[in-house]
């Protein structure tokens, strides 16, 4: 797992064994593809390997291949997490264009995805069953009658919206994985909410109102950039030790400032802003009322530290 984060409780209530890892190279300020593929290859065989933030790790041809080599070895089953898809890059394609390795290289696996974000809505859950290839060979709304002709409530934005996608090798395994799946979602939700899943539903059947969904994704991610560019020059007007370029360099809402442990203490103590242990932070919640105060805690978290080195150990 990339990061200390829901999945593991939720696993963990499912009675399985966790272990969770970092990608995060706090030397070099970036996700790193060795160490990944370092903890695959010491996962136990016909394990249930569970990957979040996949697009920062960038992986070179070579290392795809050594990773679906190595899943397909130790017969370990992959599952994605994809929270916002067309927030990391702005293009919806290439957010998930690392799912066509596994496809392409016949491996079953899931992909969930939140929909809240990329959307702005909040209902139910979708589930697309594929054969490892890529032919969709059916879709499921589960609990949900035909509400064709219903009218959109105006609560919908108090739904949440997500889906899960199951690739497997033939057409029997996913009918098996169906009944499953549909027998958990009804001890659930019996019949959740449908509003959501039809606003959704609504603007990718529209080829205009799909365009300008995709274009204000575009929008939203380069002003996200812009807000990391102005963090870094804030930073860099302030004297701050080290350079910030891994700011800028990591893709989506979120990402790692490489704060140590009693940096992110200290903001978190001493300037009640309050960020996770690893200090990744969502660049979202920074706008123009609060980029000065958050940059100048970042500063005196650095300086007032009694260790004063990033995790990077900056000079």
């Amino acid at each position: 797992m990339q990061d200390e984060e829901q999945h593991g409780l939720i696993f963990q209530d499912l009675g399985f064994t966790v272990y969770e890892h970092c990608f995060w190279n706090s030397k070099e300020l970036c996700m790193d593809p060795d160490m990944f593929l370092n903890v695959v290859k010491q996962a136990p065989h016909g394990c249930v390997f569970v990957i979040g933030n996949m697009g920062n790790c960038k992986l070179t041809q070579c290392q795809w291949e050594k990773l679906m080599a190595t899943m397909k070895k130790k017969q370990i089953f992959p599952f994605f997490d994809i929270p916002s898809q067309g927030l990391f890059t702005g293009d919806v394609e290439e957010d998930t264009r690392f799912l066509q390795y596994f496809v392409s290289g016949g491996l079953e696996f899931f992909c969930s995805q939140s929909l809240s974000k990329n959307f702005g809505i909040y209902g139910m859950g979708t589930l697309l069953f594929f054969e490892a290839g890529g032919r969709v060979t059916g879709k499921a709304l589960v609990g949900v009658e035909d509400t064709e002709n219903e009218a959109v409530s105006p609560n919908a934005a108090d739904e949440g919206v997500g889906l899960l996608v199951v690739v497997a090798l033939n057409n029997q395994l996913l009918l098996c994985v169906l009944s499953q799946l549909v027998k958990l979602a009804l001890a659930l939700w019996l019949n959740p909410p449908t509003c959501g899943a039809r606003i959704i539903t609504s603007i990718l059947c529209n080829s205009a109102l799909q365009e300008a969904w995709k274009q204000s994704l575009k929008e939203i991610v380069e002003d996200i950039m812009l807000i990391k560019e102005k963090v870094k020059e804030k930073l860099r007007l302030l004297g701050t030790p080290g350079s910030w370029d891994h700011i800028t360099n990591q893709s989506g809402t979120h990402c790692y400032l490489g704060l140590n442990l009693p940096q992110v203490e200290y903001m978190v103590k001493k300037k009640h802003v309050y960020i996770p242990k690893n200090s990744r932070i969502n660049f979202t919640c920074i706008n123009a009322c609060n980029i000065d105060y958050i940059t100048e805690s970042i500063n005196e978290a650095i300086l007032f530290t009694k260790d004063s080195k990033l995790s990077s150990e900056r000079k």
